[in-house]
Parts: C-alpha cells; structure tokens; sequence
C-alpha cells in the first residue's frame, strides 16, 4: 500500500471556483454538461480532453451515485475520476471519503494505492459506514473474494455497500447476439488486463459472492445509466414472454448489501471458484511472467 498525494493547488482552485458550486443533486444533474467542461478546464492538455469525455459517457451514473445518502467514514474503492470525487465530496460535506485508486493524472485528493485483490486495505476493521464499490468488480481477475472480504472487514456491522457493475444479461445482450457482436462491450485486448472487463457477473454470482463473505442483500436491481440500450417491441415481448427476471436486465446491476457478520477469510464459492481459489501463478501466466522477466533482464 502506498499514499499518494493530492495536488493541493490543484485542489485549492477548484473549490475556489465559482463556477463550480452546486447546492443540491438536482443542480448538478441540470448543470452537469457545462460543470464537466468548467471542472476540466483546470486540468492539462490530455487529462482534460480524456476527463471530458469519460464524464460525458458516465453522465447518468454519475448523477445516480451523488444522490446516495452519504455519511460518516465513507471508503471509496476504486474510483479514479476526479471529477466524480469532487462532487462527491462536494455533495457530502459531512461524510469523510477515502479512495482506494491507483495513481491519477492531477488527482486533487489523497488515494491509497491498494491491490485490492491481494493486500489489506489501509483502515481499522469495522471503522467505516459506506463502502462505494462501482463499477470495479468487473475489471478483477485473480481474487475478487479477496476485495469482499476486504470490504467486509473494514465496515462496521450492518455497514453498506453500494455495488455497481456491468449486467451481462442486459437487455440489450440479446440485441449483440442478434447482431454477432460481443456482449461484453469491453471484451477487446488492452496492453493492461485490467483495462477490460475480465469478467462479468450474473445476478446469482453476485449473490454467491456477496453473500458468502457476509453481507445480506437489501437490494439487487437493474438500471439504464448509459442509455444504448434499444428496446425493440419484438424482443421486449419475447422476454417478457419467457425470462421470470424482466426487472434484472437492465444495463449495469445494483446491489445495496449489509454486513450481518464479520468472517475470517474470503469465501470462494464453488459455482464461481471450481478450485476453490482465485487465481494462481501457474500454467501459462507463469512461463509467461517468468520469459518476459528473463528477456527484460
């Protein structure tokens, strides 16, 4: 683990800006096109123009995820968008948010450099009232049992987590099918593993996962935040014909769970981990690391 420092001049500016101010939700939402170009004004070429335009695609989450009732130690886990931290924040004036991220381009905020598949998360067990978990899980390959055990730890009992991720069966999956196009819209080969979507996760894995470290499911919903979604008549009366989960197929899943007991360890549910473990550093990913370190030396 490792702290990172905010850029405080950076920082300094945009609170000082006037632009910037917002009163409610509802303010941010209606000012949300001209606050995205004030906000990233500040920011350098290349940071400014990737800031925009991810701002933009997040729009309808981002004004969903600042109207979560926000309070007392809140551990915002891999978030590394300044521009919805500051809002938070903003918003929240009485929570206390700590990120978990990698290093951010000009990040006005501390971050905790965690691999949160691997190490302990910098915060006293059951210290923490909200967890904030969006739109990370899909990203995770080798132990995402590690980061709910994580999450589970530092929350206080009947603590939150607010867990977002992308819905393999969306609506709009079968519309891809149709059309021959991957479902996983994040499917591509990046230089990072992590940068794509390594695997998505269905409504009944969710609820193996979450369950099986500890937390009781107060809700587990379906949303549209990015809007592609075309809902012909055809295909909308034949789920609605057939699938008993009509209301799980939006876009991105929700899950607002709570924690019921604290446990000793991750659990790895068979359904999910055959093997009883995440990932492990044999096989292929093994020659693989251990030629690529042996040419680089």
């Amino acid at each position: 683990m490792q702290i990172i420092h905010g850029d405080r001049q950076l920082r300094a500016a945009l609170e000082s800006d006037p632009a910037l101010v917002v009163n409610d939700a509802d303010e941010f939402e209606q000012r949300y096109d001209e606050l995205n170009l004030a906000f990233h004004a500040h920011f350098q070429d290349g940071v400014r123009e990737h800031g925009v335009e991810n701002a933009a695609f997040h729009k309808w989450r981002y004004c969903s995820l600042v109207r979560e009732p926000l309070k007392g130690i809140v551990i915002d886990v891999g978030n590394d968008k300044p521009f919805l931290s500051f809002y938070m924040h903003a918003l929240h004036p009485d929570a206390d948010i700590k990120t978990i991220s990698f290093e951010i381009p000009q990040s006005p905020y501390d971050l905790y450099a965690v691999d949160i598949e691997s190490e302990k998360f910098p915060f006293t067990t059951e210290s923490a009232d909200v967890v904030l978990f969006a739109e990370v899980l899909e990203h995770l390959w080798r132990d995402p049992s590690h980061a709910i055990y994580e999450i589970n730890r530092v929350l206080r009992r009947d603590g939150v987590m607010y867990l977002t991720t992308p819905n393999p069966c969306e609506l709009h999956a079968i519309t891809c099918i149709l059309w021959q196009a991957n479902p996983n819209q994040r499917s591509q080969i990046f230089r990072t593993l992590e940068s794509g979507h390594v695997h998505l996760w269905s409504s009944p894995d969710l609820r193996l996962l979450i369950e099986g470290n500890g937390f009781a499911i107060d809700e587990m919903t379906s949303f549209d935040p990015y809007r592609y979604t075309q809902k012909h008549d055809d295909i909308v009366k034949f789920v609605t014909s057939i699938s008993p989960y009509p209301d799980l197929m939006g876009e991105c899943l929700l899950v607002r769970a709570r924690k019921i007991q604290s446990i000793d360890r991750p659990a790895y549910p068979k359904e999910i981990f055959p093997d009883g473990v995440g990932v492990q550093f044999e096989g292929a990913m093994r020659a693989f690391a251990l030629n690529t370190l042996m040419r680089s030396s």
